[in-house]
């Protein structure tokens, strides 16, 4: 039994939703792989709840997201240890890519250095409207930086920033950002 194979038959295939699988960064990269191929061209919503995905699995979804194949609109990796290694990559991708809509890192074990990356990528990306880092870890300067990130963002309307540490002037400060781009949005 070939998952790829079975996978590939369906055509155009525009959603993989393998949560609680087991999977792993050997099995993320084969899906980095094909999502920079034309083979997940059609591919719109990737879904990896709650696997086993870490750094060098983030590191290779992260550069998917960079290549003009990627098509990605919707990018679940939500309870994967992906640490600080993994989500960097993801972070930075945010730079250049301008499919994805829909982003949930929470509970990924990563830091203040994460956090740092995205307070950066926010003030380029323009099509971003959800990004959800809650239980992570955020210290005060990559609090600050995220919170300035999002001040030069007028895209992103839902930033869940739960149980990271974040400071409640920054959390004030970030819900008038996302009040801000909401109201600009309707």
């Amino acid at each position: 039994y070939n998952l790829w194979s079975t996978l590939l038959s369906y055509k155009p295939l525009e959603e993989i939703h393998l949560l609680y699988c087991a999977v792993g960064d050997k099995t993320a990269v084969q899906i980095a792989t094909k999502l920079s191929s034309e083979s997940f061209n059609n591919l719109t919503q990737l879904d990896l709840t709650d696997n086993q995905i870490g750094d060098s699995g983030g590191e290779a979804l992260g550069k998917a997201l960079l290549t003009s194949s990627c098509k990605l609109t919707y990018l679940n990796l939500k309870l994967n240890p992906l640490r600080d290694a993994g989500a960097h990559h993801i972070a930075s991708a945010l730079n250049i890519n301008t499919c994805l809509l829909h982003l949930n890192l929470s509970g990924c074990i990563f830091g203040p250095t994460t956090f740092v990356i995205f307070g950066e990528s926010l003030k380029k990306n323009r099509t971003l409207q959800k990004l959800y880092l809650p239980n992570n870890f955020i210290d005060e300067d990559s609090s600050h930086e995220l919170t300035q990130g999002m001040a030069e963002n007028f895209v992103v309307q839902d930033l869940d920033v739960r149980m990271t540490g974040i400071s409640s002037q920054d959390e004030i400060l970030l819900n008038s950002y996302i009040d801000r781009n909401r109201t600009q949005h309707r």
